[in-house]
């Protein structure tokens, strides 16, 4: 087990101790052990930590004095609305979260009801416009690409792409099938 856990630093076993089962004996990646890489707590997560946090400076701490903290000296009460303040934090970004997720839902049962709608305007608006471009674009839609005819080259690549696709893949048909015959 490595010893050092710091940032930066690669951790190597003291000397004479074994790996446990399913450990390496090569030292790991600093990157593992680093604590800025931790994967990060959720809302929840954070909320349940800062109200047994405050619950515990108020039943410990409530009557004693300032403690220093990161070299600042901060009071009981002092530490209990730093701590409050991000509860609040995370309870408007909750609620802010939910409403969004309220907004998007509406969003998108609207855009199912407008989908045919919408679709058939597009229709109508080609039709009585045709390929004009500028007239399309005032409706912020571009012409329908043309395909065109295919040249004698371009359809015998399509055919050589076809049939090395259904040799690629084995595909056969029924008849093919039909002529394979398990050896006995």
């Amino acid at each position: 087990m490595p010893t050092a856990a710091h940032c930066g630093e690669v951790a190597f076993p003291a000397a004479g101790v074994r790996p446990l089962f399913g450990e390496s004996v090569f030292p790991r990646t600093p990157a593992r052990y680093c604590l800025e890489r931790m994967p990060r707590k959720t809302s929840p997560q954070l909320a349940t930590k800062y109200r047994g946090l405050i619950r515990g400076v108020r039943k410990r701490w409530s009557t004693s004095g300032p403690r220093v903290i990161a070299s600042k000296t901060y009071s009981p009460a002092q530490i209990v609305d730093r701590l409050q303040s991000m509860l609040d934090s995370i309870d408007q970004t909750s609620s802010a979260y939910a409403a969004w997720r309220g907004q998007v839902a509406k969003q998108r049962v609207l855009e199912r009801q407008l989908r045919e709608f919408v679709r058939m305007l597009e229709s109508i608006i080609r039709i009585e416009n045709g390929r004009s471009p500028s007239a399309l674009a005032d409706f912020g839609l571009e012409p329908s690409k043309k395909t065109g005819p295919r040249t004698a080259e371009a359809k015998a690549v399509m055919v050589e792409k076809a049939k090395a696709t259904r040799i690629e893949r084995h595909t056969m048909g029924k008849r093919q099938k039909q002529k394979i015959k398990g050896k006995p």
